[in-house]
């Protein structure tokens, strides 16, 4: 599990590989084009981590000697209660070869195994959790070097309108990360696209890639995993021994705060 999340750790959520003279519908939809791979790609993530917690939940419930529905325990209906089964320490009713000692292990063993699970969750939700941070810092990068090329606002300001606001940049990026179009009207100037809009663009974009792993649920509270949080003892479903798993919405939200 720990290799799985090095090597999913390296995934970025955005396309900056073109950092010079992009257009920003095109750019938007290369991270569309981006975020529907990395979907599938974490998917495929989760369901190989989910086989490999499943796998180690079932041995080492095995290894006490349990199944998740006691098959192994339980007593064929014919010989409940008869002279066969005389002498053999069995559940109250009879149907299970598992004394009040054995219902209690087992129920111990899956507080253990729901322990794991929550353990994994953690550390995959840990990873997910440092992708985003990873991937914000990252663009924040990029805007950053283009920004040192800028000219102050108060520079704009007061700049007459025969004065060179930006030299030519002799040392990379040499071009703006974004090409707009000036509109010239009669009473205005207009950048297309808007400011407003590359506004919205970017705070779209780092929606989207938060919620690529917000929409994958956790492992604690997948009922593939119920027969070790919920567990069967003698055929009876107990309660529930843990919560419901740690919440990467939580986290990002106190993260951003």
């Amino acid at each position: 599990v720990m290799e799985l999340c090095w090597k999913i750790s390296k995934i970025s959520f955005v396309d900056l590989s073109v950092t010079e003279k992009n257009i920003l519908l095109d750019f938007c939809n290369n991270q569309l084009l981006l975020k529907g791979k990395l979907e599938v790609r974490l998917l495929e993530f989760r369901e190989l981590v989910k086989e490999i917690v499943n796998t180690a939940c079932h041995g080492a419930l095995l290894v006490v000697g349990y199944t998740p529905d006691d098959a192994n325990l339980r007593v064929p209906d014919h010989i409940v209660g008869t002279i066969a089964m005389r002498g053999i320490k069995t559940s109250r009713d009879g149907k299970y070869r598992m004394t009040y000692g054995d219902q209690a292990l087992k129920k111990k063993t899956c507080v253990r195994l729901a322990s794991f699970i929550q353990l994994v969750d953690f550390l995959v939700q840990t990873v997910f959790h440092n992708m985003v941070r990873t991937t914000l810092t990252e663009v924040v990068n990029v805007l950053t070097i283009h920004m040192q090329h800028l000219p102050s606002e108060l520079l704009v300001k007061s700049a007459d309108l025969s004065m060179v606001l930006e030299e030519p940049r002799s040392n990379p990026p040499r071009f703006p990360l974004f090409m707009v179009d000036l509109i010239v009207d009669i009473h205005d100037l207009k950048l297309n696209p808007s400011c407003a809009e590359f506004l919205e663009a970017f705070q779209t974009l780092m929606t989207d890639f938060e919620s690529v792993v917000l929409n994958i649920p956790v492992f604690l509270s997948d009922v593939f995993f119920d027969p070790f949080t919920e567990p069967m003892v003698c055929g009876k479903q107990e309660e529930r021994l843990c919560g419901l798993g740690p919440s990467l919405e939580y986290v990002i939200k106190e993260d951003k705060e």
